[in-house]
Parts: structure tokens; sequence; C-alpha cells
């Protein structure tokens, strides 16, 4: 497995990496949120 070509396609607007990570990223900012102020 290519790693800097999987790695690179992150950052490829559309590429199936891309969009997973947008969601990953979306559903930890939920979660952060979510927490009460002050929390660790």
């Amino acid at each position: 497995m290519d790693w800097r070509a999987w790695h690179d396609d992150h950052d490829r607007p559309g590429s199936e990496l891309a969009r997973r990570l947008r969601v990953v990223e979306e559903r930890i900012r939920l979660v952060l949120d979510a927490r009460p102020p002050g929390s660790r």
C-alpha cells in the first residue's frame, strides 16, 4: 500500500477519504460542543 497516496487522498476534495474525514470531524465537534461548560 502506498501510504503517501493514501494520506494525500485526505486533501483531495471529493475523495472518499476527504468525505469520511469531514464526517468524523463533524461528529467530534458535535460531541465536544454538547459537553457542559468547564468539562475536560
